[in-house]
């Protein structure tokens, strides 16, 4: 009996001692404060005007994204992780820098709020939940050794047996519960963090980098299609987003829509009234998948309407050189595929997406009289 209580012991014991980081991603790019001082010195004045901690790493990646990530262990129960942020150079290509900044301090309103700090258990809970119920070791295959002995010792292997996969199932129903609990929680920590943007970003910011970057998504998925499409060529494409940038335009003429991308209008008199996302149908970026409705989150930004201009200025503007990065981006990306290429100019990268996806004459704007 004394050897079966210590079996289940350890079994539970060695739960809580894991360490979670996130893999090697050549598509992360790691970069200082010395490299990017306008950068960091922004980051670091939004923070603080935020009233959260200031991001431990910067990472650039290839995406339409923002987040903070971090490592985790048993430890951050006691003791607090470090945040890192990352800055998705789709996203940097898109919006403006008001936009930008609204994105941003919707990310830093978590840490204000102290909203992660209970994030930070539940999540940890998670991780010794996921590894009681699924996780298979070598404890497991010592049970099953035992099990499958002289039946003499092998009894003893099927009590353990059944006492392991009743506190499986209890784990795994009982977290269930909290994992409903939590997921309604965290739409009102979203809602909140929301409001944490509108206060430094008005009202308008935030719902126009929603309405950009479904756009921006679309566009980024079109711009890996081209790469993708070249690389069967063997030809390599020099720099994805101008690909991407291409697409927005390409799109907006097709349409016939000449706001198609940019920024909506902010009304002219205080209107909260006006509303971009009509109804529950338009998609939340993939950034923001997991997230309330973009029409949800529009009602509670502008539940008190706050106007005030947004900062058009481009977001690029943060950065030493993006256009090599967005290069460096493109030609990592390239590489992982493992193939010879010839290299071609980034105009005619351009003209090949606009083959492929463009130069159709029935899906020219009806505006467009062909001779």
């Amino acid at each position: 009996m004394g050897a079966g209580f210590a079996f289940l012991s350890l079994f539970l014991a060695k739960t809580l001692f894991f360490l979670t980081k996130r893999e090697e991603n050549p598509m992360r790019r790691y970069v200082t404060e010395k490299e990017e001082p306008v950068l960091f010195a922004y980051l670091y004045k939004l923070a603080d005007e935020a009233g959260s901690p200031r991001p431990h790493k910067v990472f650039l990646t290839d995406r339409v994204n923002a987040s903070v990530s971090y490592d985790l262990s048993f430890l951050n129960l006691l003791f607090p992780s470090k945040k890192n942020l990352e800055i998705g150079l789709g996203l940097v290509n898109v919006l403006s820098l008001g936009e930008f900044k609204a994105v941003l301090a919707h990310e830093y309103g978590h840490f204000a709020q102290r909203s992660m700090l209970l994030g930070r258990y539940v999540y940890t809970a998670q991780q010794i939940a996921a590894r009681i119920v699924g996780k298979r070791d070598i404890l497991d295959s010592l049970l099953s050794g035992i099990s499958s002995f002289d039946i003499r010792i092998a009894w003893i292997g099927w009590i353990l047996q059944i006492l392991v996969w009743v506190i499986r199932s209890l784990v795994e129903t009982c977290f269930s519960v909290v994992s409903i609990a939590e997921r309604a929680l965290s739409r009102e920590m979203e809602f909140q963090a929301d409001l944490v943007a509108v206060s430094m970003t008005v009202s308008d910011a935030l719902i126009h980098a929603l309405y950009k970057l479904q756009i921006a998504d679309e566009a980024y998925d079109n711009a890996v299609s081209v790469v993708n499409s070249q690389l069967s060529n063997k030809y390599a494409v020099p720099n994805m987003y101008a690909l991407q940038t291409n697409y927005i335009h390409k799109m907006a003429w097709l349409l016939d829509d000449e706001t198609y991308g940019k920024s909506p209008k902010i009304p002219s008199a205080s209107h909260d009234s006006s509303r971009i996302f009509v109804s529950r149908t338009y998609n939340p970026p993939k950034m923001w998948a997991t997230h309330p409705a973009d029409k949800d989150r529009e009602e509670n930004a502008k539940k008190r309407y706050i106007q005030a201009g947004i900062d058009q200025r481009s977001t690029k503007e943060l950065l030493w050189d993006v256009t090599q990065y967005e290069k460096d981006m493109t030609a990592t990306l390239i590489a992982t595929a493992e193939v010879e290429i010839t290299g071609i100019t980034e105009e005619e990268s351009i003209n090949a997406q606009n083959k492929e996806y463009f130069d159709w004459s029935f899906v020219y704007p009806f505006n467009v009289h062909l001779l």
